[in-house]
């Protein structure tokens, strides 16, 4: 898109576009980079959950269009689309963002060996076997 919105770049911004089909959910995904996420809900409606860094959730709301809500650097967030499914638009504070994945085929968790995930979430061999194999 930087070839689109050329300006956007040169000052250290990027823009995604995110449609959602009903009930379809992107994330949880956060950025890597320390940028900022200021998304603009441009139709219809859902809900958008943000989790800070300790694991507390900060935002757990539905929102609809017309709304703006904002990401803060390294928190996580997770964007649900309502039964007519939502479209949003957000501006990042990075020309080129990094966005990590918490769960599917680019979950940061893929990287990890089970004998880390036993030591960093506390748990059996058999669980982190199973946990890996559903991100």
């Amino acid at each position: 898109m930087e070839s689109n919105f050329g300006l956007l770049g040169k000052l250290g911004l990027s823009v995604n576009y995110v449609k959602l089909g009903v009930g379809e959910m992107l994330g949880p995904v956060y950025t890597s980079d320390s940028s900022v996420q200021m998304v603009y809900v441009a139709k219809r409606t859902g809900r958008v959950q943000i989790t800070g860094a300790s694991g507390k959730i900060e935002l757990n709301s539905e929102v609809k269009e017309g709304e703006l809500f904002l990401v803060p650097k390294f928190f996580v967030f997770a964007q649900i689309a309502g039964e007519n499914g939502m479209e949003c638009v957000s501006v990042v504070t990075s020309s080129k963002p990094e966005f990590g994945y918490l769960s599917g085929n680019k979950s940061v968790w893929k990287a990890f060996s089970l004998g880390i995930l036993q030591a960093s979430l506390g748990i059996t061999l058999q669980f982190a076997k199973a946990f890996k194999s559903k991100n």
